[in-house]
């Protein structure tokens, strides 16, 4: 049992030093329910400053989907109030088909509405969610991946942050005493 526990202990302290070199989390996609996935900010900061784009570009989370992707036909609409940090206007559309980009990505953007992106190391990178989305279609990645978040439509752009999948926290509680249980049971 020690060393289950020490094991443990070393999984978590390398899983903490692990995720402080990488980007900063922006922005968590909630896939509990493949038929309402809600992308939410984080309140981080960017890695970097960037203002060089209008919200008609808005934001690509690269590598979102696995295996063929999940192609959008046309630029589907979106409610909630997802938004660049600092602006009041939020994004209204995503798409995915941008010459740029492929099946497996994702674009967040504002169509007719809303000014430039102001991105600043200082001030959180968004604020708000999407409304949850149907994208019951779509193969993600496991729990805890994450993915480069980049400013427009090209992958090359300045990497704003990262993206993480999640569950709801409601299924974490549910599933730890559950995990629990099985253990136990197991002695």
């Amino acid at each position: 049992m020690s060393r289950i526990i020490i094991a443990a202990i070393a999984l978590a302290s390398f899983a903490s030093v692990a995720a402080a070199q990488r980007l900063p989390v922006l922005l968590t996609v909630d896939i509990t329910d493949p038929t309402n996935v809600i992308i939410s900010a984080t309140g981080e900061a960017p890695a970097f400053d960037d203002s060089s784009l209008f919200m008609s570009s808005g934001v690509s989370l690269l590598g979102l989907f696995e295996g063929m992707g999940f192609e959008i036909l046309v630029p589907a609409t979106i409610a909630g109030n997802l938004a660049p940090a600092g602006n009041a206007v939020g994004y209204n559309r995503f798409d995915n088909t941008f010459e740029n980009l492929t099946p497996n990505d994702l674009n967040i953007f504002a169509d007719g509405v809303g000014g430039q992106q102001l991105f600043d190391i200082n001030e959180p990178a968004f604020s708000g969610a999407t409304s949850p989305f149907d994208f019951s279609g779509a193969v993600f990645p496991p729990v805890g991946t994450s993915g480069r978040i980049v400013n427009g439509i090209n992958p090359q752009s300045s990497t704003l942050g990262s993206w993480q999948i999640v569950p709801a926290p409601g299924s974490i509680a549910l599933a730890a005493p559950l995990a629990c249980l099985a253990l136990r049971r197991r002695r």
